[in-house]
């Protein structure tokens, strides 16, 4: 009896040593099948992600021997009009395109008459640093750049830029009017590839930009050109002031004050050009992005567009300061924007996405804030 039992005993454990034998391989053979498949998974998509990435490099060495083949040269040849200003009086030259690393580049009385220190730049979007010459004295702009290597309201620009992207043609470019001592310039020039055309009428804030820009490895001077010029409704002189400490309060026509006791010294007064934006860009230019800081000034500076002219033009950054606009006479600078086909807004919602949208010139009384003109339907946009 005893022997019985022990052998159904053992036959018993045998089957289940056999049973717990075939449910181990079974669940060591799920298992590798699990890991091959998870390994056959993983393979497929370093296989997607290296076929993607090379269609990406593919796409970017196109676009790039496409632009390089074009380059900026030909961009500014296709779209600036005019290089060069005369004297009606007796045909002399007034101003001319400022031409990097020639003997025009700056005149004698300039260098005895400015100076500036170098300091460093340091773009927000991709940290590549740079010299910059700003002003030796005390200046608000200037002393920022020094203390933080940027001035941070261009940080956006290379945001809007970056946006728009995928409609860039090759005829795209960033125009700056009000480039002051080039802050928001050296911000486009390294921290994105933007073509860029630029306005800066004051002599000072000009030496300054321009000996920045001289300083700077030809990959970045051949994407700029610089106009020592304002711009307006009309071809004219006309005399630009400036704030001791802020130069970047000189207004053209009138001495319009941060406070009222700010000071404007006679020293930093300076007759200047003004010439209409549509008679120096083509109507044809594909400006992607524009900033304008002019002190008021920018109802006059609408005034010198054409239709084309603000056809051409898709996104713009602004400082609205109804002080200075009301000191100007521009009341109405929201419904000029309006009636040009673009709508206004105050609030960044990201890319070219904007919100809280104006009618009218905001009555905020001492506002001084940024706001963005969005393109209902540029012209480019007609023609893709």
């Amino acid at each position: 009896m005893f022997n019985r039992n022990r052998n159904r005993n053992t036959k018993a454990g045998s089957t289940n040593a056999v049973h717990s034998s075939s449910t181990k391989k079974k669940t060591r053979k799920a298992s590798c099948n699990i890991f091959l498949g998870i390994i056959i998974m993983l393979m497929f998509i370093v296989q997607q992600k290296r076929q993607n990435f090379a269609a990406q490099e593919r796409t970017t060495d196109t676009t790039t021997k496409t632009s390089a083949a074009r380059g900026p040269s030909a961009v500014f040849e296709s779209v600036i009009l005019k290089k060069r200003g005369s004297d009606d009086s007796n045909n002399d030259e007034s101003w001319k395109l400022i031409e990097w690393n020639n003997d025009s580049t700056f005149t004698p009385s300039e260098h005895q008459k400015f100076k500036c220190d170098f300091t460093t730049f340091t773009s927000s979007s991709t940290g590549i640093s740079a010299p910059m010459c700003v002003h030796a004295f005390r200046d608000y702009v200037s002393g920022s750049i020094r203390r933080k290597k940027r001035w941070t309201d261009c940080d956006l620009l290379p945001v809007l830029w970056n946006a728009s992207h995928v409609n860039q043609t090759d005829q795209s470019v960033y125009v700056e009017i009000g480039a002051n001592i080039g802050s928001c310039v050296m911000e486009m020039l390294l921290g994105t590839n933007a073509t860029i055309v630029a306005f800066e009428p004051h002599p000072m804030n000009l030496f300054n930009l321009k000996k920045t820009v001289v300083g700077l490895d030809q990959k970045y001077q051949d994407r700029l050109r610089l106009f020592p010029i304002g711009l307006g409704d009309a071809k004219a002189t006309n005399t630009i002031y400036s704030a001791d400490n802020n130069m970047g309060n000189s207004v053209i026509g009138k001495v319009i004050k941060d406070t009222p006791t700010q000071a404007f010294s006679e020293a930093l007064q300076f007759e200047i050009y003004v010439e209409k934006m549509s008679d120096i860009l083509s109507s044809d230019a594909d400006v992607k992005l524009m900033k304008i800081d002019a002190q008021g000034f920018e109802c006059k500076i609408l005034d010198g567009w054409s239709e084309d002219t603000a056809g051409s033009i898709e996104t713009i950054k602004m400082e609205y300061a109804d002080h200075w606009l009301e000191g100007q006479g521009c009341m109405d600078l929201v419904p000029k924007f309006i009636r040009y086909g673009f709508d206004v807004f105050h609030g960044h919602n990201g890319g070219l996405n904007f919100g809280n949208q104006y009618f009218e010139n905001p009555s905020r009384k001492n506002a001084v804030m940024d706001i963005f003109a969005k393109n209902k339907n540029p012209k480019q946009n007609k023609k893709n």
